[in-house]
């Protein structure tokens, strides 16, 4: 990919594009931006918020703040009103993948400009730290505004990522204080990660096997003989106690749930096509969409799985191109497309009434394209709910009725239920929730 992406993508265009970003990300072939190379910058640079005089921490208020990358490729951070803004990068160059740390202290973002590099920074912006760093020639963080998958683990010790070099895609473990150099656990793709709560050890899905990697074994890659191509990122529940992943079978595609030492485990549900599955915040249920055609990144209604029994009911009918469950566990978000028009839609569903609305129509921003398609693996690191689950936040052109709101990418947050209007807080091209 040279340049970058436009700004936003109907639905006839994000049809075309997803099968070309995921040949191109998940092989590691995504064409790197090459040390000198400018980045191109779009016409409608984000205005540079002004800081407050008194800056809010990370739990400043009620919701937290949000983090969003700006139509200038600055990672700012804002309030959930958009009162107070505050460049986190400035300067010439250009950023990407802006994150929080799971106690909301740190970010973690990259940049492609003249180096490709991932940083970690206070939350203030007042410190920043180099964590990864290519030599020259030697490849980058992933490719030009592809994804890498930068990921703290839940103590905010550690960043995982994902990183093209000369052995191809790697997955590295640095310290995200910066002081030590980043560790190369695992070589090959496709690759997705997941923290266990407890933040020892990793699960990397890497080509068609399950792995584990200890914190405390030098990142020992452990196999959880657990063959499959046809999900993406596994799960631990939130009690670490049991693991979520997809085995291909003679009689087909299964989904169990086991330790991961390989004991009790045990299928709850089957899955035709790809599948896509996230644990319940209180971990008793799985949410698991699946896909009749395996070359199709859009799926196929929503089940809620029963772990203890097995037990599933659909949810959600029809097709879908991302779900989210809401922090506490009530709700899911969905993305669907919408059958008047070419827009997306989000909506949200009761997990326990089957309650549905929607929420907006829009049409997604290029870098909103890329996190829905993976939207499995960002649940992890960009949160879209508030911490108190009535709010969402994303990057996109608006549409009301059937007209679009504006030209330019805006971060908006959404009110689920409706009894607030949409709020646009800058225009960006990517935001994120901090943890409750």
């Amino acid at each position: 990919m040279s340049g970058s992406l436009p700004l936003a993508y109907p639905l006839s265009r994000i049809r075309t594009i997803l099968p070309l970003l995921a040949l191109l990300i998940f092989a590691g072939l995504a064409a790197c931006q090459r040390p000198g190379e400018e980045t191109p910058r779009p016409s409608d640079p984000t205005p540079t918020p002004t800081a407050t005089a008194t800056q809010t921490t990370a739990n400043g208020s009620p919701n937290g703040r949000i983090v969003y990358l700006g139509t200038d490729f600055q990672v700012y951070t804002t309030d959930p009103l958009g009162k107070e803004s505050l460049p986190i990068t400035q300067g010439s160059g250009s950023y990407s993948w802006p994150g929080w740390s799971m106690n909301n202290g740190r970010l973690v973002y990259s940049s492609f400009s003249q180096e490709t590099a991932l940083y970690s920074a206070e939350a203030s912006g007042a410190e920043r730290s180099i964590l990864y760093e290519n030599a020259p020639g030697t490849g980058s963080v992933a490719g030009l505004r592809a994804p890498h998958y930068a990921l703290w683990s839940p103590n905010g010790l550690y960043v995982t990522f994902l990183a093209v070099g000369e052995s191809g895609l790697s997955l590295y473990v640095v310290p995200g204080s910066g002081q030590q150099q980043a560790r190369q656990s695992a070589t090959g793709a496709p690759m997705y990660m997941s923290w266990s709560s407890n933040s020892r050890s990793l699960l990397v899905h890497q080509a068609d096997g399950l792995f584990r990697v200890d914190m405390d074994a030098q990142g020992r890659l452990l196999d959880l003989e657990a063959e499959s191509l046809v999900y993406r990122v596994p799960a631990w529940s939130p009690d670490d106690n049991s693991t979520a992943f997809i085995v291909t079978e003679t009689k087909g595609h299964v989904l169990y749930v086991g330790r991961f030492d390989g004991s009790l485990r045990r299928a709850v549900a089957t899955v035709e096509g790809i599948g896509a599955f996230q644990w319940s915040p209180q971990g008793g249920h799985l949410a698991v969409g699946q896909s009749l055609n395996e070359g199709d990144p859009l799926l196929r209604d929503i089940r809620v799985v029963e772990v203890e029994t097995g037990d599933s009911r659909t949810l959600v009918e029809g097709t879908v191109m991302a779900f989210f469950w809401s922090p506490d566990g009530s709700q899911l978000a969905y993305v669907t497309t919408n059958a008047t028009s070419t827009a997306l839609q989000w909506r949200v569903v009761d997990v326990v009434t089957g309650e549905d609305r929607k929420v907006a129509d829009f049409f997604p921003s290029s870098d909103q394209v890329i996190w829905l398609t993976y939207f499995d693996q960002y649940t992890y690191s960009h949160q879209v709910w508030s911490p108190d689950s009535r709010y969402l936040v994303f990057a996109g052109i608006l549409v009301e009725g059937d007209a679009a709101d504006g030209q330019a990418s805006q971060v908006f947050v959404l009110d689920v239920d409706g009894s607030e209007p949409p709020l646009a807080l800058a225009t960006g091209l990517l935001a994120s929730w901090s943890h409750g």
